[in-house]
This record gives structure tokens, C-alpha cells and sequence, in this order.
């Protein structure tokens, strides 16, 4: 009897300056105690060790809250970190009781306080995930994001007392999503790639960042699969269509760029991010006169875009630099095609002086085509300066 009792009055004996400190309102003292005792595998997985961490963190919680009820000033981190505390020890808590009744058949005691205790500060946890998220501390809103979302899911509710916050824990479960991203902490952006995908709200952006989140770790296949998905249930959204494109031409997939811009505009036949796309593919196929032709149609839709006017002018650029003139100078042949040089060098010049307007800092694109144009239509003034800004690029 003295051998089981042993535990039992071992317990008691190092909880007795933990219990002090609780009885004096020293949460801090208190904590102290419960973390240390916790690194005791005697005592680590006692129920009642995690009991006393919520109390001392109610202590905590309740000295901030009577300054917010008496307009004193609070300390808004100790306030919610506190919240934070006593979900913390909750979670421990119940997750020690089930152990004990698996293992030892002992019944469940502090699940039914818990849950009402929990119930009671979930609001606040929720508005810690929001003031950690509005300030910009990624680290803190990601752990408190975190135990809002897991602590919906887990057993330690019983029927009747889990809140109806599947909307918050949602938002807290893309806003975790978010944080994960510009930590950089790529692997944790999927944490909740589930439930987002199964909530139409959160599907669009989740399978946005989930795409940019997998380029950035290195997962092609990966990255396809979540801008395929995106096209197929967003078709009109530009993020996937743009990416997907991006894709296929940095592999030098032209065709395929090209297929996807005309499935694409089998949808919608007047959105310019697709007549681009398409222009874009013809350009690289050296499709010249097509990629003109839907260059205008890009412009008829929307003629501030710069994009198409540097595709036409280009393509006309390009188109003369096919034309072959004969050896003799003195043939109708040679003024033949003269003549046509001089068209289509007259054709691409508004649309790159157009392009230039409106991309003035794109002098790599636009000098060296501007150059070619003066040169041929034999302008000395815009020649001599296509020349000065050439030699300043070192082009």
C-alpha cells in the first residue's frame, strides 16, 4: 500500500509550491513551476499538472481583462498570449485524461470545465489571431491562427459545447495560409489544403498560393496541377492562365502556349489576357501576320495595353527581315522589294513609338526596333537618336 501511495504523495509534495503560487496570484511563479514539473517525466502526463497551467494562466488573463473593464492600461500581448496559455493547457490536459482512461480505465474529470472555459475565451483567441495578423507578426498570428483552426477539430469538445465558428475558423485557416507565404515557410502553406479547397470562398486564392508556394519549393508537377485545376474551375481568372503560359514558354512550348490561348478564348473570345497569350504564342511560332492580326484584336478591345503594340511592330520588323534583296540594284526586282521594306518598316513604326510612350523604361525592347525603322525609312534625326540610346545601353 505504502509502495502505490508513493506517486501519489511524491505529486503532492511538488505541486505544493505550484498551488502557493496559484493561492497568491503569482501566475508567473506559477508557470515556472508547472514547466519545470513538466520537464519531470514523473509528473510529465499528469492531468492536474496542465489543470494548474490553466489556472495560472486564467490568473494572468483575468488581471488584463479587469484593466480593459476599468480603462487601464493593458497589456495586449500578455492578454492574448494568456488566452493562447490556457487552450494550451486544455489541449494537454484532455489529451492526458484520454491516455489515462485508455490505458488505466480512469474517468475523464476536467473535460466538462474545459470545454465550458474554452467556449468562453474562444472569441479572444480569435481576436488574437487578428491583432498578431494586422500587426504583421507572422510568427505569433501563425501560432495562434494555428490553435484556433486545430482546436475545432479536436475531441476535447463534448456534444454541445464546440462554437459555431466554421465560417472565423475558415478565414483563420486561409490567413494562416497567407502567413506561411511571406514566412516562406512553403510546406506549411498546404497545412489546410483540404478543408480551403472544399470551401468556395477560400478555393481560388488557396489554389494560388498553393501554385506559387510549389514553384517556389521546387515542385513542378506540383505547380502544373494546381494551375490546371485553377483553369479548370477558374477559367477566367488571369493568375492561372498567365502562369500556365509563362510555363509553357519558358520551356519553349509554343504550340502548347498556343493551344491553351485558344482553348482559353473559346470561353471568352474578347479577354485581352488571352489575346495576348495568344499573340505572344504566333510571335515565337514566327506567325507573324497572325499574331498581328490578333494583336488588333487585343487593341480593339482595350488600346492601352502596350504588349500588343510592341508584338505588331516587332512582327512587322521581323517580317523584313525575311524580305531578300536581289544583288542588282538597277532590277524592278530590287525596287520590288526596296518598296516593301519601306512598307513595313512604315507599318511597325506607330506601333513602336506607340509602345515606347507607353513603356518608356523598356528601352531594350523598343531602341533596337526603333533603330532598325529609322534606319530604313532613312530618318537622321530619330536615327542618330536610337543610335545615342543604343550606345548608352551597350546594345
Amino acid at each position: 500500500m505504502m509502495l502505490f501511495g508513493a506517486p501519489c504523495v511524491c505529486a503532492q509534495k511538488a505541486y505544493k509550491p505550484v498551488k502557493a503560487a496559484l493561492k497568491a496570484g503569482n501566475a508567473d511563479e506559477a508557470l515556472k513551476k508547472v514547466a519545470e514539473l513538466e520537464n519531470d517525466s514523473l509528473h510529465r502526463g499528469d492531468p492536474k499538472l496542465y489543470k494548474m497551467g490553466i489556472d495560472a494562466y486564467l490568473i494572468m488573463n483575468d488581471a488584463e481583462n479587469e484593466k480593459i473593464y476599468l480603462k487601464q492600461a493593458c497589456d495586449t500581448a500578455k492578454f492574448f498570449n494568456s488566452t493562447y496559455g490556457i487552450f494550451h493547457y486544455a489541449l494537454k490536459c484532455d489529451s492526458a485524461e484520454r491516455v489515462l482512461m485508455e490505458k488505466k480505465r480512469k474517468k475523464i474529470k476536467y473535460r466538462s470545465g474545459n470545454n465550458s472555459l474554452l467556449a468562453l475565451h474562444y472569441a479572444n483567441l480569435y481576436a488574437g489571431c487578428r491583432y498578431y495578423y494586422l500587426n504583421k507578426k507572422w510568427d505569433e498570428a501563425s501560432r495562434f491562427l494555428r490553435m484556433y483552426v486545430d482546436v475545432y477539430a479536436s475531441e476535447i469538445w463534448m456534444p454541445g459545447h464546440r462554437p459555431e465558428t466554421q465560417k472565423r475558423r475558415l478565414r483563420c485557416a486561409y490567413l494562416y495560409m497567407k502567413c506561411a507565404y511571406r514566412k516562406k515557410t512553403y510546406q506549411d502553406v498546404f497545412r489546410y489544403e483540404d478543408l480551403l479547397l472544399a470551401d468556395s470562398l477560400h478555393r481560388k486564392p488557396a489554389l494560388e498560393y498553393m501554385a506559387a508556394s510549389s514553384v517556389a519549393m521546387g515542385d513542378t508537377a506540383a505547380y502544373v496541377g494546381y494551375l490546371q485545376q485553377g483553369l479548370k474551375d477558374y477559367p477566367q481568372h488571369t493568375f492561372f492562365f498567365s502562369n500556365m503560359e509563362d510555363y509553357y514558354m519558358q520551356r519553349g512550348q509554343h504550340a502548347e502556349a498556343l493551344h491553351l490561348a485558344e482553348q482559353m478564348l473559346k470561353i471568352d473570345s474578347s479577354n485581352v489576357s488571352f489575346l495576348e497569350g495568344k499573340s505572344l504564342a504566333l510571335f515565337n511560332l514566327r506567325r507573324y501576320r497572325e499574331s498581328i492580326a490578333t494583336s488588333l484584336k487585343c487593341l480593339a478591345v482595350n488600346d492601352s495595353l502596350p504588349m500588343p503594340y510592341y508584338y505588331i511592330g516587332a512582327c512587322y520588323c521581323n517580317l523584313a527581315n525575311e524580305v531578300k534583296l536581289p544583288a542588282a540594284i538597277s532590277t524592278p526586282e530590287y525596287r520590288q522589294e526596296t518598296e516593301k521594306l519601306r512598307t513595313l518598316y512604315t507599318s511597325a513604326r506607330p506601333y513602336l513609338e506607340r509602345y515606347r510612350q507607353l513603356a518608356p523604361d523598356d528601352r531594350a525592347a523598343w531602341a533596337p526596333l526603333l533603330y532598325r525603322v529609322y534606319l530604313g525609312l532613312n530618318m537622321g534625326k530619330q536615327f542618330d537618336e536610337m543610335d545615342a540610346i543604343l550606345k548608352e545601353l551597350k546594345l
